[in-house]
């Protein structure tokens, strides 16, 4: 996906790389060790406490980094959208009544290599189980509407659809206790 943009580091700048430093123990991932240099094939981040990582997203981590990002009449459209979501962290957030039951957060990426081998279930379960540790009610997450393998793969691990979400950006979420 990154490889449509201008800077391809603007994906994994608001969507993977702070997660890794605000809450690293929550940060899971699967290496190819049979390849060359065991690259990273899939991995799910999250934080434990939505709200809380917004706030700390917008005061902390974006503002060093904004000025790297700036708008071009070249970008891919999705660059837009990709800063103004770093911009304005909080209106991602749910409801305060769903955060209350979901206040965790996860993103997920699987390569396609890595697909249909059972990795990306063992994967969440690593996470709902940290989650659980902790004390974490539930997780929610937001995916693309034309994403139906997602979708799908989202339902057998037990994700509803939550009623805040749009059927451009579904929300879903699921208890991890």
């Amino acid at each position: 996906m990154s490889g449509l943009y201008l800077d391809p580091a603007l994906v994994p700048e608001v969507f993977a790389m702070p997660y890794l430093v605000h809450d690293p123990e929550l940060a899971f991932v699967l290496r190819d060790e049979e390849a060359e240099g065991a690259p990273i094939v899939e991995y799910v981040l999250a934080t434990a406490d939505s709200r809380a990582y917004a706030d700390w997203f917008r005061d902390e981590w974006w503002p060093s980094r904004r000025g790297r990002y700036l708008p071009s009449a070249r970008e891919h459209p999705d660059e837009t959208r990709i800063r103004e979501a770093a911009r304005h962290p909080h209106a991602a957030l749910p409801p305060a009544d769903e955060q209350r039951r979901f206040p965790a957060h996860l993103h997920i990426d699987l390569l396609p290599s890595a697909r249909g081998r059972g990795a990306g279930r063992q994967l969440m379960a690593a996470l709902f189980g940290a989650l659980g540790d902790r004390g974490v009610p539930g997780v929610h997450l937001n995916h693309g509407a034309g994403n139906r393998n997602a979708a799908a793969f989202y339902a057998r691990l037990g994700f509803t659809p939550l009623p805040s979400g749009t059927p451009e950006a579904p929300r879903l979420a699921r208890a991890v206790r």
